[in-house]
C-alpha cells in the first residue's frame, strides 16, 4: 500500500470470493484504483494477494478505531 492509502470498511452486501481474505465490518487499509470504481487492498502488505471491491461494497472510516475496554 502507498501512504495515499485510507480505512475503509466492507458492506454486508459484499460477495465474498473463494478464498477472499477481507471480512464484514473490519477496517482495513485500501486504496482507489480504476478512477475511484474500486478499492484495492492488499493482505498484509504481500502485493500478490490482493482483492479489489467495488466502490459500492465500502464506506469510508475515517474515525480512529476505539479502545476497547479491557477487564482486569
Amino acid at each position: 500500500m502507498d501512504d495515499g492509502a485510507k480505512q475503509y470498511r466492507v458492506k454486508p452486501s459484499y460477495p465474498k470470493p473463494a478464498g477472499g481474505f477481507l471480512a464484514i465490518g473490519p477496517r482495513y487499509a485500501g486504496e482507489l484504483v480504476d478512477g475511484g470504481t474500486a478499492v484495492r487492498f492488499v493482505h498484509h502488505g504481500d502485493r500478490d494477494w490482493t482483492e479489489l471491491v467495488p466502490i459500492e461494497h465500502v464506506e469510508a472510516a475515517p474515525d480512529p478505531p476505539t479502545s476497547r475496554r479491557r477487564w482486569k
